[in-house]
């Protein structure tokens, strides 16, 4: 600080003091003074070798003379370091990339740019700078912003993807304060992403499309989409929305549209045309948007409608005799529903007998003469087919039948014009009172009437019964009688018009195929039906039998009932009879059908009874009176027969019923069957062969017949001409055997023609030791049957299958669970697991070991006692040392009599290979598939290949993975 005093006063100036510095002292060009005299550092004093400077301030005053002074000042210097570092950037390399979405609102802070300086002092502050903003299309700053202080970047705009400015890079700065300045510099990668912001966009125009009538899966054209999106936002799916997905549907990645089913142009709720609106989405979009479009589809006709003819034309067309040759007798119309060419229509006459007499016009359809008619007959009748054809292809046609009646007008007949020859009155009911039905028939006219006569109406035939009655003058038709449809369920009456003045006397009867006179006509009188008979059954007792392994709701029998009305009066519709029903049956209300409602295994030899009645009118009519009686047995293996016969099984089908008729006839029983198939012999089938299992009913006792008396009653059957013998019987149908089920069982068949006694009575004797045989079989395998399910049902509820994941059942676990005995499982402490060809020993606590190959074989093991008690039942996992032995099929049996089989990850089990009829030991094994991973858990655990365990059901000893 420089200090200066002046005594003179401020007035004009004289007082007023200013501070300069000497002008030629280098050192006075790094500092300044102020007009108070303070003195500061001008600039960086690193330039100045020295420790200290002198200068000279100067003090003037404001006065005239101007006035001075001059003092000397030293300023010392100390030393110090410069501004050696500038600012780093961080991190270092000072180059970083970060990523934004575009949708990135206004001001957002997008990164923080941190800076170190190593300087001390002002030389280590720094403030941060855009350098420049850089993009693929432009090079601008107004992008983004900088805080000079913290250094956070920040958005100074929206972005927009598809614009095309996808990259970004902005060159910051850290500048320090020191001297001379430093900078750092950095870059920060910006990479916009795209988000689903842009729908997707239709091509336009798009349609009409055109697709021909009656195509299915025809395609109709084909839908354009893009989306300016990227990725996932830019797949796009395409759907149909709206009420055309009825008629069509579209490849969701195509566009292509399809017809659905058959389209018909002449439909009238559609016209032919169909609003067809697609949808396009991105559907692999977080967010989802779509665009839709709605395209018209025109149906373009096929031919497909043949012409109709417009009108009637049933009716007798009356022309003259004297007709001339080109007279129009009518003109017939048509439509079509095509169009175009398809719609054209053309007329021709078809040949035949008097049609050359007739031509008609190809294009108008008129109809006229073309020749002159025999004149030396008073009636003549003319039978013509017209056909109208279109013009499309296939050509399609239709056809029209008129009857032409040329008559000669001088012979004073009455003739019935316009009128059917078989003309259909109204309905005459039957069982109403006489009189109530009165129908006035169609007139006939005179075309010589000159007042003074009357036409006369008769009836010539149909009436022989005199239900009818017709009055001559006023056409009046009545019944004198009461009618019965199931009598006479129509009348055909044929009447005649004559006049007074040309009374005919004749009463001939005339047949339906006479052709009539043009003064005569047939009336038909259909007879209405009333509900007035009850249903009947076809049989008062039906009589069935069925086997005891016949399952639930299989169908035994079909009973039937008829009723004699017409209509809904004839529906007749069934029901047990609620005072002596079987909750072991029901009855199928519509068809009669008998279907099981239960089981009956161990039911043989029961036999059920039950009533069945019918109701007419769906059930709300007559009642069926008496109701059916059904007789249902379950049949024994002493009830069941066995016919054996070298045709094929389709041959034998094919001629079942005349089979078991002639059966029936040969034994005089009521024959029926249980089953038809191959036959079987043992363990051979033969396809080429026929058994058929049958059994017997008695006629008038209703009660089954044993097999063993049906053989009886065919070897001693009379020689009766009304009835077929054995021999016959045999040779029409090649029969090989006919032998009882215990016959067929032990294969020693019955007794056929030709077999000597002592052979026969040789065969009864081994028959009765087999029979005693084979029902000991039955029970013993009955109850380990039974044994066998109540185990399978057992372990089923005590130790599930896992049924999710990658854990699937084992097919052969249900047969192991049936003889393992689940508390002697495996060892609980070991795993063993196969992945990506290796295989590990998994301890308790999860620590893995490799197995080397060829050195241990995993082996599962299962065994059963072969005293079948199943308390030593075993299975389980173990090492063994060397390669595994032991092919499939091959049984290792210990001297405790145990069987065991050792299982490797190749092997392919088949029950059927561990049954030794000898020991009645059965091992069963599993499988396990060189799938990665193959598991081998007494715990049921899957363990995946990342090393997650998923533990399922305690005592699933093995799972196939």
């Amino acid at each position: 600080m420089a200090a200066a005093t002046d005594d003179d006063s401020p007035v004009y100036g004289n007082g007023q003091i200013t501070y300069t510095l000497e002008e030629n002292n280098p050192s006075t060009e790094y500092f300044e003074v102020d007009q108070n005299g303070e003195i500061t550092v001008k600039k960086s004093l690193l330039p100045i070798e020295t420790y200290s400077v002198q200068f000279s301030v100067i003090v003037t005053d404001g006065g005239l003379p101007q006035l001075s002074d001059t003092a000397t000042v030293t300023i010392n210097i100390t030393r110090t370091i410069g501004n050696l570092h500038a600012p780093v950037i961080i991190p270092t390399p000072a180059a970083y990339h970060i990523e934004i979405p575009e949708d990135t609102p206004l001001g957002t802070v997008v990164y923080n740019v941190m800076a170190t300086d190593e300087d001390d002092g002002i030389s280590g502050q720094f403030t941060f700078e855009i350098q420049y903003v850089g993009s693929y299309t432009v090079t601008t700053n107004a992008v983004f912003d900088i805080d000079p202080i913290s250094g956070n970047i920040t958005t100074l705009q929206e972005f927009d993807f598809e614009s095309g400015n996808t990259y970004y890079q902005i060159m910051v700065y850290a500048e320090d304060r020191g001297y001379p300045p430093r900078r750092g510099y950095g870059v920060i990668g910006v990479t916009i992403l795209d988000e689903n912001d842009e729908p997707p966009q239709f091509e336009q125009p798009i349609g009409p499309f055109h697709v021909i009538e009656n195509a299915i899966n025809a395609s109709v054209g084909q839908v354009v989409a893009s989306d300016k999106d990227t990725g996932d936002s830019a797949y796009i799916e395409f759907s149909l929305v709206g009420d055309a997905v009825d008629e069509f549907f579209i490849n969701s990645e195509t566009g292509e549209l399809f017809t659905k089913v058959e389209l018909d142009r002449e439909d009238a709720t559609t016209g032919g045309m169909y609003n067809v609106t697609v949808m396009a989405t991105n559907s692999k979009a977080s967010v989802m948007l779509n665009d839709t479009i709605t395209i018209e589809v025109i149906v373009d006709d096929a031919n497909d409608n043949p012409p109709i003819f417009v009108g009637s034309y049933s009716s007798t067309i009356v022309i003259p005799l004297t007709s001339a040759v080109g007279n129009s007798i009518i003109t017939l119309a048509t439509e079509d529903a095509d169009e175009g060419r398809n719609a054209e229509i053309f007329y021709m006459l078809y040949p035949g007998e008097g049609s050359a007499l007739f031509s008609i016009d190809r294009d108008t359809g008129e109809l006229v003469t073309n020749d002159v008619f025999d004149q030396g007959s008073t009636q003549q009748i003319f039978e013509l087919n017209v056909v109208a054809y279109d013009g499309g292809y296939p050509r399609l046609e239709a056809n029209q039948s008129l009857t032409i009646n040329v008559l000669d007008y001088s012979a004073g007949q009455p003739t019935f014009i316009d009128v059917d020859k078989e003309h259909i009155m109204r309905e005459a009911m039957e069982g109403v009172e006489v009189g109530m039905y009165n129908e006035t028939i169609p007139a006939a006219v005179d075309p010589h009437d000159d007042g003074d006569s009357d036409i006369l109406y008769e009836i010539i035939s149909g009436n022989e019964e005199g239900h009818f009655a017709l009055d001559p003058l006023t056409r009046h038709l009545t019944t004198v009688d009461t009618l019965d449809r199931e009598s006479v369920s129509e009348y055909r009456l044929l009447i005649r018009a004559t006049t007074t003045a040309n009374v005919t006397t004749s009463t001939q009867r005339r047949k339906r195929d006479i052709n009539l006179a043009a003064n005569e006509i047939i009336v038909i009188i259909p007879v209405g039906d009333d509900n007035d008979n009850q249903p009947q059954f076809t049989l008062d007792r039906y009589i069935k039998g069925i086997t005891d392994d016949m399952s639930y709701g299989s169908s035994v029998l079909q009973l039937q009932a008829t009723d004699a009305d017409t209509g809904n009066h004839s529906v007749v519709w069934y029901h047990m009879d609620t005072g002596d029903s079987s909750d072991n049956f029901v009855v199928q209300q519509g068809t009669g059908i008998i279907n099981t409602a239960a089981v009956f295994t161990d039911k043989a030899g029961h036999s059920y009874s039950f009533k069945v009645k019918a109701t007419d009118s769906y059930g709300t009519g007559h009642e069926a009176d008496p109701p059916a009686t059904v007789v249902i047995y379950i049949l024994t293996v002493n009830d069941l027969g066995v016919v054996t016969s070298e045709l094929p099984p389709s041959v034998v089908m094919e001629n079942l019923d005349e089979i078991l008729d002639d059966l029936a006839n040969l034994t005089g029983l009521i024959i029926d069957h249980t089953k038809l198939g191959p036959r079987v012999e043992g363990d051979d089938i033969h396809p080429d062969q026929t058994d058929i299992w049958f059994y017997g009913i008695d006629p008038d006792t209703g009660e089954i017949v044993t097999a063993r008396d049906i053989l009886d009653l065919i070897n001693e059957s009379p020689k009766d001409p009304d009835r077929i013998d054995e021999d016959t019987f045999v040779k029409e149908w090649e029969i090989v055997t006919i032998t009882e089920i215990y016959d067929k069982l032990r294969k020693e068949p019955s007794r056929l023609p030709g077999v000597v006694g002592a052979l026969i009575a040789l065969g009864i004797v081994i028959l009765i030791a087999c029979i005693l045989a084979i029902v000991a079989l039955f029970i013993w395998w009955e109850r380990r049957a039974k044994e066998q399910v109540r185990r399978q049902h057992l372990w089923a509820e005590m130790y599930p299958l896992p049924n999710v994941g990658v854990g699937i059942e084992n097919p052969a676990y249900s047969d192991a669970m049936l003889q393992a005995d689940a508390s002697k499982f495996m060892d609980s402490r070991t795993t063993y697991v196969t992945q990506d060809g290796k295989t590990y020993m998994v301890d308790a606590e999860g620590k893995s070991e490799e197995v080397p190959p060829g050195g241990k074989s995993i082996l599962v093991e299962f065994g059963t006692s072969m005293y079948d008690d199943g308390t030593d039942d075993w299975i389980r996992a173990r090492e063994a040392d060397g390669e595994p032995s032991a092919p499939l099929g091959e049984s290792l049996r210990d001297d405790m009599g145990y069987e065991s089989q050792e299982l490797t990850m190749d092997m392919f089990v088949d029950t059927s290979d561990f049954i030794d009829d000898d020991t009645s030991v059965r091992g069963l094994l599993m499988r396990l598939e060189s799938i990665d991973p193959v598991i081998v858990n007494n715990k049921g655990s899957i363990h995946g290949s990342t090393g997650s365990i998923t533990t399922y059901a305690e005592g699933v000893p093995f799972t196939k993975v």
